[in-house]
């Protein structure tokens, strides 16, 4: 297994503004950005019950990009033509791409929307812009108002890829 993934059940649920923490068996806890209420909402979809907590298992890695990739991959993200005109629509996405690192890190993770079953009851978490090192670049899955936009970034090269689609429920939103 990854050193990164963390792998536990959830204990309880704890309502933190708009958004709700995950307290896992270990003790460690995750800011995720659903209500208590649309986790509930979502438990009940899939046939799931609060009540049924201690069979829910919570899968998530912690975060991977260093300080240094975050000023350099954001940088070259305000920058690149590309990625200029291809984010130019999503507010939250550039607002986040002009956060410190520590900002960033803070962030709720997001909740992958239809993975959980009665007989598979989990949680897969992901960070919103931690972008993982592969194949000599970095990649991160953004999302904004339903659209996916995977984001390639190779600042060795100075290059930037970007491929969006219309995706509903690919993230649990509420």
């Amino acid at each position: 297994m990854d050193e990164s993934q963390h792998d536990a059940r959830l204990t309880a649920i704890e309502p933190a503004g708009a958004h709700c923490r995950l307290v896992l068996h270990d003790g460690k806890n995750v800011l995720v950005d659903v209500s208590a209420e649309g986790l509930t909402a979502h438990f009940s979809t899939h046939g799931m019950s609060l009540a049924e907590n201690s069979k829910i298992i919570v899968y998530h890695k912690a975060m991977q990009m260093t300080e240094r990739e975050w000023r350099l991959i954001s940088s070259l993200l305000r920058a690149h033509p590309d990625a200029v005109e291809g984010l130019s629509s999503y507010k939250l996405i550039n607002r986040a791409l002009r956060s410190s690192f520590l900002d960033i890190c803070e962030m709720p993770y997001r909740i992958y929307s239809g993975l959980s079953s009665p007989e598979n009851p989990c949680l897969y978490l992901s960070h919103p812009f931690d972008f993982y090192a592969k194949d000599g670049g970095h990649y991160c899955l953004l999302s904004e108002r339903n659209v996916l936009i995977k984001c390639s970034v190779k600042y060795k090269r100075y290059s930037v890829d970007l491929e969006d689609d219309e995706i509903p429920g690919h993230f649990l939103q509420g």
